[in-house]
C-alpha cells in the first residue's frame, strides 16, 4: 500500500503507525481564528468535527494513516494562483489514491485527510443544515485534528520543505490492520 501514493504520482509515501502521531490542540486556535473561511461553514471543519480530544480519539481508534505529499511550483512566495493550482492537483491525487484504495481494500473502514478544508462540494450541505452529500467521500483537513503536520513528516522520513518557490501539501487515509490483512 504504501507504493501507491508514489504510483499515483505523490512526491514522498510513508506508512505511519497513528500511536506516533503528535496532536496539538493549540492548533484548534486556528481553525477559530476562521483566517480560511470554513469555521461553522463545512462538515470537515471546526466546530462541526468535534473537539481537538474527540478527534484525536478517533485517529488514535485507526492503527494506520498511509500518508503522502505533492509538491507544486510557485513563481515566488507569494504566487496564490500557483498554490491554488498546486492544491486543486493534490485533491484530485486525493481522489485518485482513495479510488486505488478502495479497489484493492473495497468495504475496508477509512477517512480521507487533506490540507484544508474540504472542497468536494462547490457549497457545503451545512450551510442548509442538511447532511453531508458524499460522507464517503469527504477529505478531513489533518490540520483541524489538530495533527503537527511536520512533526508527522518528520516521523515518516518525508520532507516538509523543498525549497524556494515551492508548496508542499499533505494527504493521507487512516484505516485498521484488517485492511492490510484483506
Amino acid at each position: 500500500l504504501c507504493a501507491l501514493p508514489l504510483r499515483c504520482g505523490a512526491k514522498q509515501a510513508a506508512w505511519i503507525q497513528t500511536g506516533t502521531i503528535r496532536f496539538e490542540h493549540s492548533f484548534r486556535d486556528l481553525c477559530q481564528s476562521n483566517h480560511c473561511g470554513q469555521y461553522g461553514r463545512n462538515w470537515c471543519c471546526p466546530p462541526a468535527v468535534g473537539t481537538p480530544e474527540e478527534l484525536e480519539r478517533m485517529v488514535l481508534g485507526y492503527r494506520f494513516l498511509l500518508l503522502w505529499s505533492s509538491v507544486g511550483q510557485l513563481t515566488d512566495p507569494f504566487d496564490a494562483e500557483g498554490m491554488t493550482f498546486a492544491r486543486r492537483r493534490h485533491a484530485a491525487l486525493n481522489d485518485e489514491i482513495l479510488s486505488h484504495f478502495d479497489r484493492l481494500r473495497p468495504g475496508a473502514e477509512r477517512i480521507l485527510m487533506g490540507a484544508g478544508a474540504c472542497e468536494r462540494c462547490a457549497r457545503c450541505t451545512i450551510q442548509e443544515d442538511a447532511p453531508c452529500r458524499y460522507p464517503n467521500k469527504k477529505v478531513l483537513p489533518l490540520e483541524a485534528c489538530c495533527i503537527d503536520v511536520t512533526a508527522l513528516a518528520r516521523s515518516g522520513g518525508m520532507r516538509y520543505n523543498h525549497g524556494e518557490n515551492t508548496v508542499t501539501y499533505f494527504g493521507g487515509i487512516l484505516f485498521d490492520q484488517s485492511a492490510t490483512e484483506q
